[in-house]
């Protein structure tokens, strides 16, 4: 219900009111949630709402610290995604350590040209370079 309060009645405080629900429910074991706060990140990303996917993005990066799964691709690519999102309102040198971080797990757990390692290494690069600029 979360998902469907935040995405397409766009109504924040019902929706946390059901994601607290999930997490009680869930206790320690809210793994599961870190996927819907993805997609939802993803989602309001898209819809141009990038503060808002931020919080989604951190939410699920959150949750998948704490399963401690260190190599986990849907770990870089939750970094990857909130360093895009927080870059909008944020600024390109912010995020650099967040892809750098990705870029280490997709390294450690992917082959060298892997084209997941390639775009990240681009939007990195890219990043790096706007940084610099400014």
């Amino acid at each position: 219900m979360g998902v469907y309060y935040s995405a397409i009645e766009k109504d924040a405080n019902k929706a946390d009111e059901f994601f607290a629900q999930a997490r009680a429910v869930l206790g320690g074991e809210d793994a599961i949630l870190a996927r819907s706060y993805y997609f939802l990140g993803v989602y309001w990303y898209e819809e141009r709402g990038p503060k808002r996917a931020e919080t989604f993005f951190s939410e699920a990066l959150a949750i998948q610290r704490r399963a401690q799964k260190t190599n986990d691709p849907a770990m870089a690519q939750t970094l990857v995604c909130l360093a895009l999102a927080r870059a909008a309102f944020e600024g390109p040198g912010a995020v650099l350590a967040l892809l750098g971080e990705a870029l280490a797990i997709q390294r450690d757990g992917l082959p060298a040209d892997d084209p997941q390692i390639l775009e990240t290494e681009q939007i990195f690069n890219d990043m790096r370079k706007k940084a610099e600029t400014k």
